[in-house]
């Protein structure tokens, strides 16, 4: 007679089952193509020609490498980037890998965080597929760039795991560690303090008292460090990532208005994953006019509600608890992205539930299971395992599918156009896809349109000016209207004014010709300092 299978041997394979779903799941993403923010934070970033760059990598922003200035401060993102292409170059390969070990050991650590918050094994299992499968996180995973999100998550999920484990120095001391490590990696992380309190919630006898919580106070005075070294010595503005004066930025109505229209879509995104795209449309809502607006407001008091209601009449039922943890867990993790608390560069964003989706998907595969087990039939619960099989199979599928909108600049781009309306820096990318598979007329007519719709990209109008010298020498005169655009939107556009010094020079003006390139050289030098 075969001997039973021992508990560590179930738990070793759940998870050797756990991590080829996974694997296959995200098994086309080597060969897809450079992105987006790969330009700048990877291709162009001279900060991964060698390591005597690190100290600028934690002294500076994530761009810098690249001569830009931002209110993003991800070293170790950046580290990541500087040994992979150590070992490997610019290999497309080599830079999918990061991202999709994180991912791997995210699914681990949701599983390790959900037994340790004592839920059971099976809907612990369930709910880390569901989440590792959902073709949401795509963004954070197959996007190369994405790194900072699938980091930072990491040290988190770490730190919690060590934090609910029990209340020793040693454990806070650890926790702070992976706080620390978090921070460098995203911003974001400075949630991490909230995440730590709904686990207290979830696990502390004495939840309803404020006493449990006091013990969190290592981790708030090293947010409120970080935040001060980002406004001294890093000279980061602290978080100030949306500087422009509007009505979103000045009215705290709006920014609600507009955060809670985003409720409804990230709630269908959950149950209904069609139509992801990246660079949404997403616009601001003023008002309570708009039924979407009017949903999710409806959706916050709901879970705002049912939160003070369990702390009020001190809920210590397993049904509240979970319901309670999962939205405490849900809402902590998305706060900094709401806007509420300080106003966001962009609204909505499908790699920010990457760490918020972790509780909604335990406390809802949680609350299923004991659901499905106080009735007590087996017919339900092999149906019920029928359905997360099929949910998880067609999850895996979507996913897959997903990661092939991301294989090329033309399939990323087109989805976009497709999915999420016309914008002027879609039309700009799309153009610069044509143009490199050598459809020249179909690359103008988008940079055209990039143009009509926003003429605030100095290099649309240096990328067409190019296009057109390299298609006809005859269009000179056209080609240095675009640069000088380009110079008005942006003066310090370097490349411009060696391009018009060229064409001066061809021209027979070689005043002209030698005060460009003296601007451009003067420029270069800047950039070559900085």
């Amino acid at each position: 007679m075969q001997k039973p299978l021992s508990e560590p041997q179930i738990f070793a394979i759940s998870i050797g089952v756990l991590l080829l779903c996974v694997t296959v799941a995200y098994s086309n993403i080597f060969h897809n193509a450079f992105l987006l923010d790969d330009e700048f934070l990877i291709q162009k970033n001279r900060y991964l020609n060698g390591f005597q760059f690190l100290p600028f990598i934690f002294t500076s922003s994530s761009t810098s490498g690249a001569a830009g200035i931002d209110s993003f401060y991800r070293p170790l993102q950046t580290v990541i980037y500087l040994i992979t292409n150590q070992l490997s170059g610019l290999s497309t390969a080599a830079f999918h890998i990061p991202n999709l070990i994180l991912h791997m050991l995210n699914t681990c650590l949701v599983v390790s965080l959900g037994l340790r918050l004592g839920i059971a094994r099976v809907p612990a299992f369930v709910a880390a597929l569901l989440w590792a499968l959902h073709p949401m996180h795509t963004e954070a995973v197959t996007y190369m760039s994405a790194t900072a999100d699938t980091l930072y998550a990491f040290f988190c999920l770490c730190g919690l795991a060590v934090f609910i484990q029990d209340n020793t120095r040693r454990t806070m001391l650890l926790a702070c560690g992976a706080f620390i490590l978090a921070l460098l990696s995203k911003e974001t992380a400075l949630v991490f303090p909230l995440l730590a309190i709904a686990c207290i919630y979830r696990m502390d006898a004495q939840r309803h008292s404020i006493k449990p919580y006091l013990k969190t106070w290592p981790l708030w005075v090293i947010a409120l460090i970080y935040i001060i070294l980002r406004m001294t010595l890093l000279k980061l503005n602290g978080l100030d990532f949306y500087k422009a004066q509007n009505i979103y930025t000045e009215h705290f109505v709006v920014r609600f208005f507009t955060f809670a229209a985003t409720l409804p879509d990230y709630l269908a995104l959950m149950f209904y994953p069609a139509g992801l795209h990246f660079d949404r449309a997403f616009p601001v809502y003023a008002d309570m006019s708009d039924t979407k607006v009017i949903i999710g407001i409806v959706i916050f008091t709901a879970c705002v509600v049912t939160v003070l209601y369990s702390f009020i009449n001190r809920k210590s039922d397993a049904a509240w608890i979970c319901i309670t943890w999962g939205l405490l867990w849900f809402g902590f993790a998305h706060v900094l992205h709401t806007g509420l608390l300080l106003p966001v560069n962009a609204f909505f964003l499908e790699h920010w539930m990457y760490l918020p989706s972790i509780g909604l998907f335990l406390a809802l595969c949680e609350h299923g299971a004991h659901s499905i087990n106080r009735l007590k039939s087996d017919t339900v619960q092999a149906l019920s395992a029928c359905a997360v099989i099929i949910v998880a199979g067609t999850l895996g599928v979507l996913a897959y599918r997903q990661n092939a909108v991301w294989a090329t600049p033309l399939s990323f781009y087109s989805n976009i156009l497709k999915y999420g309306g016309e914008k002027a820096r879609v039309h700009n990318n799309i153009a610069m896809a044509y143009d490199d598979a050598g459809d020249s007329q179909a690359a103008i007519k988008h940079y055209t349109r990039a143009i009509e719709i926003e003429d605030n990209y100095a290099q649309t109008r240096y990328n067409l000016a190019l296009l057109l010298m390299k298609t006809s020498p005859g269009n000179a005169s056209q080609a240095m209207k675009h640069l000088q655009r380009a110079v008005e939107i942006n003066p310090d556009f370097f490349q411009a004014y060696k391009v018009m010094g060229q064409i001066y020079e061809a021209q027979g003006d070689k005043a002209k010709a030698k005060e460009n390139q003296l601007k451009f050289l003067n420029l270069m030098k800047t950039y070559l300092q900085y």
